[in-house]
């Protein structure tokens, strides 16, 4: 990574702690684990900022998992129920409804990459069938959309999705919003959801934060064995004279 990728995360990490402080929330966010990937934590920013200036009251639910699939967002509002796997990616991605996917990389050759469609399409059957088994929901399915925080790459290659999930940008993703649709729960069955599966409720500002304090201290760590893989050696060979020296280096290192 380089190192104006830091600075344009910092920036934006201060940009989006200062206007959700700032913002009225009118929606509730349930985390299953901390967001650890970047583009995660642009998409819940961003649909939170967007609910709370169309004053649309929401639920979101992230990074969690039902049975072994792995769920970036649920997004709910009183009439709508969206899974969405989000993306990003700076180089050319190609893939179908069906099939492999690839993604180029820098040198130019296409590597495997995941089917985020069928990503998708698995998560929501798997949110469908966890909310059946609380309560039968009839032929209820929620929506499903991969959605690409830093836009789809120039020159991909990629299926639109279709009725049952999208492949999409979320800038358009949030433009064509509808706030019309189906849902079978409210919001207190959605709070007993996340309740069932132990989901930490916290703020928007919290759920997207960098966790500067885990990543200093990992930072701390690996100083600490590189300064021992350096020095270590060089340590071990060298002997005090007498008691009286080491007090003196003693001091000097606390002075």
């Amino acid at each position: 990574m380089k190192a104006n990728d830091y600075q344009n995360r910092g920036e934006w990490i201060v940009d989006v702690r200062s206007s959700m402080s700032n913002a009225t929330i009118v929606g509730e966010v349930y985390v299953g684990a901390p967001i650890d990937q970047h583009s995660e934590r642009i998409f819940l920013a961003k649909i939170a900022r967007f609910f709370d200036a169309q004053k649309i009251p929401f639920v979101l639910l992230s990074n969690l998992h039902i049975r072994s699939n792995q769920i970036d967002c649920i997004v709910v509002t009183d009439s709508r129920v969206l899974v969405v796997e989000v993306k990003s990616s700076r180089f050319p991605v190609r893939g179908e409804v069906n099939g492999k996917w690839a993604r180029m990389d820098a040198s130019g050759q296409w590597q495997p990459y995941t089917n985020a469609y069928q990503q998708v399409l698995t998560a929501k059957h798997a949110l469908r069938d966890a909310m059946n088994a609380i309560r039968p929901v009839g032929n209820f399915y929620p929506d499903g959309h991969v959605i690409f925080t830093g836009g789809i790459p120039k020159n991909s290659q990629m299926t639109k999705g279709d009725f049952k999930a999208t492949v999409i940008e979320i800038d358009q993703f949030l433009s064509e919003f509808r706030v019309q649709g189906t849902s079978p729960w409210s919001f207190e069955d959605w709070r007993a959801f996340a309740d069932k599966f132990a989901l930490t409720r916290c703020s928007v500002a919290d759920a997207i934060q960098f966790q500067e304090a885990s990543e200093a201290a990992e930072r701390v760590k690996q100083y600490d064995a590189a300064f021992i893989a350096e020095y270590a050696t060089g340590a071990r060979r060298w002997l005090s004279e007498d008691s009286e020296q080491r007090s003196a280096l003693l001091a000097t290192a606390i002075a």
